[in-house]
């Protein structure tokens, strides 16, 4: 939230240039035995400019994202367009607080278009900068703040298509390709509101033909096959001595489906129809209250307690009852920290009740900043369906120009399965331990560079649930990378 207004005119342009090289040998999911590392490089290109005049903000931001060699020396229509507008919004204050002579600041705010949603610290909603592409939603936020008080209140309401013609507000709401191929084979184009599916290969799938959404690419963390419709959400925020403590109510909205096959150049085509009136809607509430201790013996501490639940009904219609906890101690001594933390998020019960889906889902956060650099748990892969326990201790050393940090994560399944549920194997509570170490240097202020590496110490409980199988995978993934960044920015003011 912008906490002052100027007087003057004032334009800022901004430009990054971040690349990222990798090396993959089991990073989100375990590779089969005596298969060979992937090593690319990505690399994202943004522009943008932020006008502010008065009591008026206005910012946008494009952006390029590709891998190196992506595309043929010379482009064709063929290669399509990675070219996409990141940012996109105006910020009006009203009301604003002259008794603050010193740095005045508006009572209210109203902002509206493409923009972040990152509150708290990003648990579950963030921008997701790690991920090249960000994370943004179309949305219209309105802020208000009164000492130390402030409240935010947004709203979003998605829809793929304005063709004239057009009745009712049914959504698609999944990155569809134009072309798939049907049971045969066969490349056919890819219906109207029409998601694509095919066997995901698990035991429990293999009798049936509806099987997972052939997209793009995910739609989302933890797995997500589908956007939401429409999403509501308001957090509020207040301060006391040296805590803060948040509130957030969010709801979301998912479009229903039926499932559907045609015949289609010789083969079947199995999807799901996104042509049924109503939703599912979910509502995620809960709070965080972030703080500090005294110093004791020179020893700074700082605490974070975090509980949210979920309910109503998830995404395919079934009813939801999950919850999330989270807790850690921060101790800092001079540039040494070292913060202990435990993460509780539940799960299914194999052999509990079907109807109720338990598994909590972290909405629009960065998972990436909490359940481990390899991103196993509640990104592009999903998340286990019996839930995760995951005890962690995040150390740092912070030095002029350079921070080295290396986290612990310890996996476990928040909820042990019963041998009854599964035939072939029974998975124990052991999911594995992930080691992650981070090196970051500033260069100057506007170029940094950043190496990280992290393991895993696997086992076939991580093979089965990540991969239904036993034995055929490398139980020691391992995943490298070096970040390079360049951020010049240039403010003009009058």
């Amino acid at each position: 939230m912008s906490t002052s207004v100027s007087s003057q005119t004032v334009l800022a342009l901004k430009a990054q240039l971040r690349t990222r090289t990798e090396l993959r040998d089991g990073y989100a999911t375990l590779n089969q035995k005596e298969s060979k590392p992937a090593f690319f490089t990505s690399q994202r290109t943004r522009i943008g400019a932020g006008l502010t005049h008065k009591n008026v903000e206005v910012r946008m931001s494009f952006q390029d994202v590709r891998l190196w060699g992506q595309d043929a020396s010379t482009i064709n229509n063929s290669d399509g367009s990675r070219l996409m507008l990141h940012e996109g919004w105006a910020l009006m204050s009203f009301l604003i607080d002259s008794s603050q002579r010193e740095n005045p600041y508006p009572k209210l705010q109203l902002k509206v278009g493409r923009q972040s949603l990152l509150y708290d610290d990003s648990r579950l909603l963030g921008d997701l900068d790690w991920l090249q592409q960000g994370r943004r939603h179309d949305a219209l936020v309105v802020k208000y703040r009164l000492g130390i008080f402030s409240a935010d209140a947004g709203a979003a309401f998605n829809q793929h298509s304005d063709v004239t013609g057009k009745t009712g507000t049914h959504y698609l709401p999944s990155n569809v390709s134009a072309f798939v191929t049907n049971s045969q084979g066969n490349l056919v184009a890819t219906p109207a509101l029409l998601v694509p599916l095919a066997p995901s290969g698990l035991a429990s799938e293999k009798s049936s033909p509806y099987g997972s959404p052939v997209l793009m690419g995910p739609a989302g963390t933890n797995g997500m096959n589908q956007l939401y419709k429409s999403m509501q959400f308001i957090h509020l925020t207040t301060v006391f001595g040296k805590s803060k403590l948040t509130m957030l109510f969010l709801a979301d909205q998912f479009a229903k489906y039926r499932l559907d096959s045609l015949v289609a150049n010789n083969g079947t085509l199995y999807g799901r129809r996104y042509d049924v009136d109503g939703i599912n809607g979910r509502i995620t509430y809960g709070g965080l209250l972030t703080g500090s201790i005294s110093k004791i013996h020179s020893a700074g501490i700082g605490y974070t307690l975090g509980l949210y639940a979920q309910s109503g009904k998830n995404k395919e219609g079934r009813a939801l009852s999950a919850w999330h906890f989270t807790s850690s101690l921060a101790f800092k001594l001079n540039a040494f920290t070292i913060a202990p933390g435990f993460d509780y998020l539940s799960g299914n019960n194999p052999s509990g009740d079907a109807s109720v889906d338990r598994r909590f889902d972290p909405l629009y956060g960065t998972p990436h900043k909490f359940w481990g650099m390899m991103d196993y748990y509640y990104v592009a892969t999903g998340s286990p369906a019996a839930g995760l326990m995951n005890p962690n201790i995040h150390m740092a050393y912070n030095l002029k120009r350079s921070i080295i940090s290396a986290d612990v994560h310890q996996f476990l399944l928040a909820n042990i399965i019963d041998p009854k549920s599964v035939t072939s194997f029974t998975p124990g509570r052991n999911l594995g331990t992930e080691f992650d170490l981070v090196v970051k240097h500033s260069i100057s202020p506007v170029i940094s560079l950043e190496l990280g590496y992290a393991c895993m110490i696997a086992n076939n409980n991580t093979e089965y649930i990540k991969k239904a199988t036993i034995n055929q995978a490398d139980h020691f993934p391992q995943w490298a990378y070096l970040m390079v960044g360049i951020s010049p920015e240039i403010v003009f003011g009058k």
